[in-house]
């Protein structure tokens, strides 16, 4: 009993005082061990960076984090820079094939993965066999000839956007942003579900929308989930309907949620076939839960993805006259004063169109992998376009300036 009274008899700031020495005697042994002995510990990088994730936090919050690490790259002049305590952030753009290998690809991070509120889907699943399974359902629908029989549906809201973009504009400025975004959903919608929320429409004389609003609020969610624990104890522990009550971003991501859902709950009562092929048609095999987590996983990443390479790219053709000049020029040879839309077919014969392309994606927003042992960012999107960052064709006078 002697021990036990010893230390029922220490005063409260007496155990107060020892449990402060001993957390900082913890962290103080917690950042030798990360700058000295920790398996990234030889990769140069902030030493900040290397005991804790908030230094990396800081720098994700300004909006574009891949403009600093092009600057600590210099700085420490290295490809492999350490700006995390188990993350890494490459710049050798040779190693994409073994960072993005599909004979031994690296473990997802599941740390990441768990943020997001579509769990076990073709984006967020981190067990390789059942990602494996799922994409093996999704597949053919992806395919060069699964989109293709899209082409009716994508020159249909192509045209409605036109149309809307034509009649609004005698009233000023239109963001193309938000009008992209509208007309991806509207796709992603109907290539889902057979039916489409028409967001294009949704507001006669803008390009606003509840799903828009909600979804700008909603994609700060995982990043804030990631690097908060408290945020990430809530999200595990705390129904989303409860925890929306208290937060306005959770707020919103309920609501974008909600509308997704219930785009998912009208497809499982259609009584009509739909125009197009349908994704979820060949999701049947899947549990209920299962099929609305996809549901969210595809509206997102179907439609605001495609929505800003589209912005991106029109934003660097107009920004470059002798770009925009030359592609229109080349399309102009190969159809000539027709008035029909080309197919994707002909499309993909005018070699300065597919090089455009190309380039365009390359300079899209950076993809991210995230990996049990390291975050690795690079400039590629799609590792075949690689060489046409310097295509002396596309830029006989200045290769590298889209990029």
């Amino acid at each position: 009993m002697a021990p036990f009274l010893i230390i029922t008899e220490c005063s409260p700031l007496a155990c107060l005082a020892a449990a402060s020495v001993a957390v900082v005697a913890v962290q103080l042994l917690r950042a030798v061990y990360m700058l000295h002995f920790h398996p990234l510990s030889k990769f140069p990088g902030p030493r900040s960076a290397a005991i804790s994730r908030q230094w990396q936090a800081k720098i994700v919050k300004t909006g574009f984090p891949e403009k600093e690490y092009e600057r600590l790259h210099r700085e420490f002049g290295t490809k492999a820079l350490r700006i995390g305590p188990n993350h890494l952030h490459i710049s050798d753009s040779s190693l994409y094939k073994v960072i993005y290998s599909q004979v031994n690809p690296f473990p997802k991070e599941q740390a990441f993965y768990d943020t997001f509120e579509s769990h076990h889907t073709v984006f967020s699943e981190t067990d390789a066999q059942l990602h494996k399974q799922r994409r093996k359902l999704l597949s053919p629908l992806f395919s060069k000839s699964g989109v293709s029989k899209l082409e009716p549906l994508i020159l249909e809201k192509v045209e409605e956007t036109k149309a809307k973009v034509k009649r609004i504009s005698q009233d000023g400025l239109i963001n193309v942003w938000p009008a992209f975004r509208c007309m991806t959903v509207d796709i992603i919608s109907e290539f889902s579900f057979g039916t489409c929320i028409n967001l294009i429409n949704e507001d006669p004389d803008t390009f606003k929308s509840e799903y828009l609003k909600a979804m700008g609020f909603a994609s700060d969610l995982p990043l804030l989930r990631y690097y908060s624990t408290m945020q990430w104890l809530l999200g595990k522990f705390v129904p989303l309907s409860v925890a929306a009550n208290f937060s306005p971003i959770l707020r919103q991501t309920e609501k974008m949620i909600g509308i997704i859902v219930d785009s998912y709950h009208n497809y499982t009562h259609r009584t009509t076939d739909s125009r197009f092929p349908v994704i979820f048609d060949n999701l049947q095999s899947l549990p209920a839960d299962l099929q609305k987590a996809e549901a969210i996983n595809t509206f997102i990443a179907g439609s605001d993805t495609t929505a800003f390479t589209l912005t991106t790219a029109l934003y660097h053709i107009l920004r470059l006259p002798e770009v925009e000049k030359t592609l229109i020029e080349s399309l102009d040879e190969v159809f000539g004063e027709s008035q029909a839309i080309p197919s994707l077919v002909q499309l993909e014969q005018t070699k300065y169109l597919v090089g455009a392309v190309g380039i365009l994606l390359v300079a899209e927003e950076p993809s991210c992998l995230h990996t049990s042992s390291a975050h690795v960012s690079t400039k590629l999107s799609v590792w075949e376009w690689r060489y046409l960052a310097y295509s002396p064709v596309l830029y006989p006078n200045d290769r590298n300036r889209l990029l």
